[in-house]
């Protein structure tokens, strides 16, 4: 599904939008990708509508989350304020579009099997508690609505590097036209993808130099706990400076350039240094689908095209300005793809 939507969306912006791709245009391709991944890839337009209007409520309630400190204060919640009514708003039109999936899961007129919703419900019809129903539909909405901004600035920021860094997009572009070889009608394969070296230490040091949250998500210490020469005593809120931990030097050595040859002779210490979608089990649990996306958008793409910046930039990442969406943030910047030349191999 992924690769049929890539390849769709390629073909629209060469031929009806000159090659040129913006921010709202990734967006909506990862938006449509998540939500195809989730509900399936029969959903209607007027499905995909109502799940893009309540995309809007999640990305202003993020955003309330972090920019407002009064927010995590169990009292907050009795208050009458704008935030709580856009919650209440949101959790009601969110129950209300998954019920109306889940009654045609039971009447047996499912036809995507492979999607997200799918598995889950047949999980729930083997072993009913296994979730509350506000455990279903928080997992449901991490995975669809909750994911798009954090997998669409890792997108954007990964074609940045590429289309910057030349050298980069030619050696990707030679490993994939020699590592894939297909007919026309086969589908590229997790394993395709695995087998992909220099596409994996690509998306990796993209995740070191640009994490896609430079600080994480506030969790509480729930004994006494030394961290580093800082003592915390229950209760206190804890965060990691993800883009520290990835531009420790003692690590990494050379932290500012943009090199994915590093990994070459990764070490355990750099495994355990890099921070990604979170570190353990509490990492964003839609990780392994938005790696797999970048992956997908980025072979399809230079099987047939190349991708430039539109947009000038005089440095690195570091000089460009970006747009942030409550904790996350997307380069303000233009591409443009190009049919590739062919026969680029060695």
């Amino acid at each position: 599904m992924m690769e049929q939507e890539c390849k769709q969306y390629l073909n629209q912006m060469v031929q009806h939008k000159q090659g040129f791709i913006r921010m709202a245009d990734l967006i909506q391709l990862t938006f449509k990708i998540l939500m195809k991944f989730t509900y399936g890839r029969d959903m209607t337009a007027d499905e995909l509508q109502e799940l893009l209007d309540l995309r809007a409520l999640v990305e202003s309630l993020i955003g309330d989350t972090f920019s407002n400190p009064f927010v995590k204060f169990p009292l907050y919640k009795y208050m009458r304020t704008s935030t709580n009514r856009k919650l209440a708003q949101f959790e009601k039109r969110w129950l209300l579009f998954n019920k109306r999936r889940q009654e045609r899961f039971a009447k047996g007129k499912f036809r995507d099997t492979s999607c997200v919703f799918y598995k889950l419900q047949q999980t729930l019809a083997k072993n009913p508690g296994a979730l509350s129903e506000d455990e279903f539909e928080q997992t449901l909405e991490e995975a669809s609505l909750a994911n798009v901004d954090i997998t669409c600035g890792a997108v954007a920021w990964l074609l940045f590097h590429v289309a910057l860094h030349k050298d980069v997009q030619k050696n990707l572009t030679v490993e994939v036209k020699n590592s894939i070889s297909r007919g026309l009608s086969e589908p590229l394969s997790l394993e395709t993808l695995t087998k992909l070296d220099l596409l994996g230490k690509v998306v990796k040091e993209l995740a070191r130099k640009r994490p896609v949250m430079v600080i994480s998500t506030p969790e509480y210490v729930t004994c006494p706990m030394v961290i580093g020469n800082f003592q915390s005593p229950p209760g206190v809120e804890v965060s990691v400076d993800n883009s520290a931990v990835n531009s420790n030097t003692g690590v990494w050595g050379d932290t500012e350039t943009f090199n994915p040859r590093r990994f070459d002779d990764e070490t355990p210490n750099m495994r355990k240094s890099l921070c990604r979608f979170g570190i353990g089990p509490r990492r964003c649990m839609g990780y392994r689908v938005a790696d797999t996306f970048m992956k997908v958008l980025l072979v399809t793409l230079l099987e047939n095209y190349s991708v430039a910046l539109e947009t000038d930039v005089t440095g690195d990442d570091d000089s460009v300005p970006v747009q942030k969406v409550g904790p996350f943030c997307f380069p303000c910047v233009d591409f443009k793809v190009q049919v590739a030349q062919k026969n680029v191999t060695s």
